[in-house]
């Protein structure tokens, strides 16, 4: 058997535009685990300043796409996160 002692570590394996005006980033971790993906305009960052976006599940092959709007036309940059809730 194994022993699970950390869980996989979420990435972001790609970012696209998509119709409408939004983005989607797919995210890859461990297959069957509850994420919750959050963003802040500017790091570094105090746990209380990020903002939640999406909780999800990723699917039997670890996938879990987020998609989201545009930031507003005053925002220059947004980082994103995936935690474990």
């Amino acid at each position: 058997g194994q022993l699970l002692v950390k869980p996989f570590p979420p990435t972001a394996v790609n970012i696209q535009r998509i119709a409408g005006g939004g983005y989607q980033i797919d995210f890859r971790g461990a297959p069957g685990q509850q994420y919750t993906v959050q963003s802040v305009d500017s790091l570094p960052a105090t746990l209380a300043q990020w903002n939640f976006i999406n909780t999800s599940t990723a699917d039997a092959n670890g996938n879990f796409p987020i998609t989201f709007a545009t930031p507003g036309s005053g925002v220059r940059q947004r980082f994103y996160r995936a935690i474990i809730p």
